[in-house]
């Protein structure tokens, strides 16, 4: 799923050049966008200060702290801290563990009408979580075309260095320990 995610993020149309990450936990994508210059800022929203002060010292170390604004719990009207002007050259990356439901609505998708935005779906953590799921793509479906992205097929025989393992551990170095198969929505904007 990760190489699907990855890919998908590189892929974005270049005129997308800011990077706002819901969740950013300790700034893995945040800071890896700056960093690899496929995105020249990134905005890091973390509800934990472990994961800030993290996303802090390693935005430091890696020479983009001046390309990194950190803030706290992403709330209903976090959108408002950015510009139009921002919001139209961002991809926003939404992975809040189940906050998704409540958080995406009307507003922040009118908000990012321009901007593409990726997330990833928890349904199992919230109750009627498919229901929700399917809330959330229809007031998306007013502002972006919707693609979902699920894990695809994996196939370990181009590791040499695997070739020894029994089937069980070469399996388990692919699990990300979820419960499901995890899902992911890419929205595209319909307004260019």
């Amino acid at each position: 799923m990760k190489r699907r995610f990855f890919a998908a993020l590189m892929a974005m149309p270049p005129q997308y050049r800011l990077f706002v990450d819901l969740g950013a936990a300790d700034g893995y994508y945040g800071i890896g966008a700056v960093l690899s210059e496929r995105f020249d800022r990134s905005w890091c929203f973390e509800i934990e200060a472990r994961g800030r002060e993290v996303i802090a010292r390693e935005a430091v170390k890696n020479g983009v702290a001046d390309k990194i604004v950190i803030r706290g719990e992403a709330t209903p009207a976090f959108h408002a801290e950015l510009s139009d002007a921002e919001r139209r050259e961002a991809v926003l990356l939404v992975d809040i563990e189940g906050g998704e439901f409540g958080l995406l609505g009307t507003a922040v998708f009118e908000a990012f009408r321009h901007s593409m935005i990726l997330i990833e779906l928890h349904p199992w953590l919230v109750p009627d979580g498919e229901a929700k799921v399917e809330r959330l793509k229809a007031l998306a479906a007013a502002t972006h075309d919707i693609t979902a992205l699920t894990m695809a097929a994996r196939d370990l025989s181009g590791f040499p260095e695997l070739h020894h393992w029994n089937d069980t551990d070469r399996w388990l170095i692919c699990s990300e320990g979820r419960p499901q198969r995890m899902t992911w929505l890419q929205l595209t904007p319909r307004l260019q």
